[in-house]
C-alpha cells in the first residue's frame, strides 16, 4: 500500500472525529470555517491526521474480537469445506486461517499487493465510520436542533456521547470480558478448542445462538450495537422534550446507517478473507 493512502486514510478519519466534535459543542459550527487560510487548513490537515491514527487505532481495538471471531468463522468454515469427503469431524492439523503466511506471500506480487491494499482501504474507511456514526449522528441532532452551548439537552447528548464511547471502550478490559476473548485461529488445532467452536462458527460464545447470526455479534463484542441503540434513543429523547418529534428520524436513520455500514465492513473482511485464500503460497527457502 503507497504512504499517500495510508495518509489519506488517517486524515479522513481524524476529519471525522473533528467534524463529530464540532456538532456536538458548537451551535454553529459551519462558522469555525469561515476565514480558513493556507497555513490554518495545513494546520487542520496535520492535526485531523494525527487525530485520525488516533482513531483508527481506537477503532481497530473496539472491534479486534468481533474481527478474530470473523477469522475464526472463515477458518472453520473453510476447513468444513476441506473435510466433507470424510466423515470424521476432527480438529485441523494446521492453521485453518494462516493470515500472517498469506499476507507474506503477497509481498512477491505487486499486481496481488495493489488490490489487497484497495480492499484493506475500505476496511479500515467503513470500520472507523461505522464506530464514529452514532457520534456524527448525535453531533448532527445538535445540530439540527440549533441547540444553545450549556443547554440541558446538548449537554446530555454530549456526556450520552462520550460515556458511550467510554463504556465501549473499557468494557473490553474487564477481567470476565478478557477471559471470553476468542482464541487465535491457530489454537483450533487443539481438539477442545476445535470442539468448543466448530458446533457453532458463528456464535459469539461457541453456544447459544442460531446459524447465521452474524449481526447478534454487534450486541455481544464489547456491547458496540447496544451502545449505538442507547445513544439512538438518548437522541430521540432530546428531540421530543423539544417538541420536534419529527427528528427522531435522526437517530433512527443514523443507527440503520451504523448497522448498514458495519455490515459493509463485515463483507469487505470476508472479500479480503477469500482474496488472500486465493493466493499461491510463498516458495519456501
Amino acid at each position: 500500500m503507497k504512504t499517500t493512502d495510508l495518509f489519506v486514510e488517517q486524515v479522513i478519519a481524524g476529519l471525522l472525529v473533528m467534524l463529530a466534535f464540532a456538532l456536538l459543542i458548537a451551535p454553529e459550527p459551519e462558522v469555525l470555517l469561515q476565514g480558513i487560510g493556507v497555513v490554518e487548513g495545513a494546520l487542520l490537515f496535520g492535526g485531523a491526521y494525527l487525530i485520525g491514527i488516533v482513531a483508527d487505532r481506537c477503532a481497530d481495538t473496539l472491534v479486534e474480537d468481533l474481527e478474530q471471531h470473523h477469522r475464526i468463522r472463515f477458518g472453520l468454515k473453510r476447513w468444513r469445506r476441506l473435510k466433507e469427503k470424510t466423515d470424521k469431524d476432527v480438529a485441523p492439523s494446521e492453521d485453518p486461517h494462516p493470515e500472517d503466511d498469506q499476507r507474506a506471500a503477497l509481498l512477491l506480487r505487486d499486481t496481488s499487493m495493489e488490490y489487497a491494499g484497495y480492499i484493506r482501504t475500505r476496511m479500515r474507511l467503513a470500520r472507523v465510520l461505522t464506530i464514529l456514526l452514532p457520534a456524527l449522528t448525535a453531533g448532527f441532532l445538535a445540530w439540527t436542533l440549533r441547540l444553545a452551548p450549556l443547554t440541558i439537552a446538548r449537554l446530555g447528548l454530549v456526556a450520552a456521547t462520550l460515556l458511550a464511547y467510554a463504556a465501549a471502550f473499557l468494557v473490553g478490559f474487564l477481567p470476565g470480558r478478557r477471559k471470553a476473548k476468542p482464541p487465535k485461529t491457530y489454537d483450533l488445532k487443539d481438539a477442545g478448542v476445535y470442539a468448543a467452536w466448530a458446533k457453532g462458527v458463528t456464535h459469539w460464545h461457541a453456544k447459544g445462538w442460531p446459524e447465521g447470526g452474524e449481526w447478534r455479534l454487534l450486541f455481544a463484542n464489547r456491547g458496540l450495537g447496544w451502545f449505538a441503540l442507547l445513544l439512538a434513543l438518548a437522541g430521540a429523547v432530546v428531540a421530543v422534550r423539544r417538541e420536534q418529534p419529527l427528528l427522531i428520524l435522526v437517530p433512527l436513520v443514523g443507527l440503520v446507517a451504523t448497522l448498514l455500514v458495519g455490515w459493509t465492513w463485515w463483507r469487505v473482511l470476508e472479500t479480503f478473507y477469500s482474496f488472500l485464500v486465493e493466493q499461491p503460497p510463498a516458495p519456501k527457502p
